[in-house]
């Protein structure tokens, strides 16, 4: 992480409303409870968000998304679940924060809605980085196709908590070296005991709000919820504002997972940097930077309204 100049706390002009509700191991009942109605109702949901009958191809994706509009929509592959948030925490602000050399190579999901594992998958390495010293490449494809018992459906869509409470339930997971992502749904290839596996305590659903989501940031990196809109699909560079791209402050459709890796608060326009996975091809070598936008509570393209966090 690099920081500049000494740490502050964030203007209050941002003015959100904090509901902190003090962490509780695993999921509450009424998480447990919200959790079951949506893997009831998720087979519905994920076919309305997930249809893939006419995407592109994965190494056209971002040319066609151009040409094809909402089509490219086929293979983001989120659902929106809410529970209770845990505790914002009280570090103070920074004025730059980039943990992108805390994580991999930045990933290309293909013709396969697995962004929700991409995202869980991508946040909890950089944890896991931190917590160890050392930088490993996870397995997206055992996240994808081993948490079908929590509610995730491979390439069919899901939620980057489902994949936290695969790993939570004492499968661990694997590196990307044992079980390669192939962007196609396959068999569960599960832990093996003699291999290098990692574990995970517990997670927890942040803040909606943009300014708990730069305190959580200031830890680690973050998974994400967007609405990838024709603005996100056709971004090649630059800052994201409501002013080149009004859409992001439409009310959001969360519909993409990602990873919010880092912000910076040095120059007259703040903004959070975000990790895709649809290739480097895509924005700035696969990032994008978004505005903090202080009139708008769930931030431009609805990015602080479904923020989850690993904790190891």
């Amino acid at each position: 992480m690099n920081t500049t100049a000494e740490g502050r706390e964030f203007e209050p002009h941002y003015g959100d409303l904090f509901l902190l509700v003090p962490r509780k191991p695993r999921l509450t009942q009424f998480s447990r409870s919200f959790h079951a109605v949506f893997t009831q109702m998720n087979t519905v949901i994920l076919i309305l968000i997930s249809g893939r009958a006419t995407l592109p191809s994965p190494k056209d994706s971002i040319s066609s998304a151009r040409s094809v509009g909402s089509h490219h929509k086929g293979y983001l592959g989120f659902v929106e679940p809410r529970g209770p948030a845990a505790e914002t925490p009280t570090v103070p602000l920074l004025d730059y924060v980039d943990w992108r050399p805390n994580m991999s190579a930045v990933k290309d999901q293909g013709q396969c809605g697995s962004c929700y594992a991409e995202s869980a998958v991508g946040a909890y390495e950089a944890a896991w980085s931190l917590r160890t010293g050392r930088v490993h490449n996870f397995s997206v494809q055992q996240a994808m196709d081993c948490s079908e018992k929590q509610g995730n459906q491979k390439c069919n869509g899901g939620w980057m908590h489902a994949v936290y409470e695969y790993i939570m339930d004492g499968h661990g997971i694997l590196l990307d070296s044992q079980d390669p992502y192939t962007a196609m749904d396959g068999n569960c290839s599960k832990a093996n005991p003699n291999g290098e596996i990692a574990y995970l305590k517990n997670w927890s659903y942040v803040h909606p709000s943009q300014r708990a989501l730069l305190h959580w940031i200031t830890k680690q990196p973050i998974s994400i919820a967007v609405s990838a809109d024709d603005c996100w699909q056709n971004y090649d560079s630059g800052i994201v504002n409501g002013t080149n791209c009004p859409s992001s402050l439409s009310p959001p459709q969360l519909d993409h997972g990602v990873i919010a890796v880092g912000y910076d608060l040095r120059g007259t326009e703040p903004y959070f940097l975000v990790r895709n996975s649809w290739g480097t091809s895509w924005g700035e070598d696969g990032y994008i930077r978004i505005a903090i936008n202080s009139t708008h509570p769930s931030g431009l393209f609805g990015l602080a309204s479904q923020p989850t966090v690993p904790l190891l």
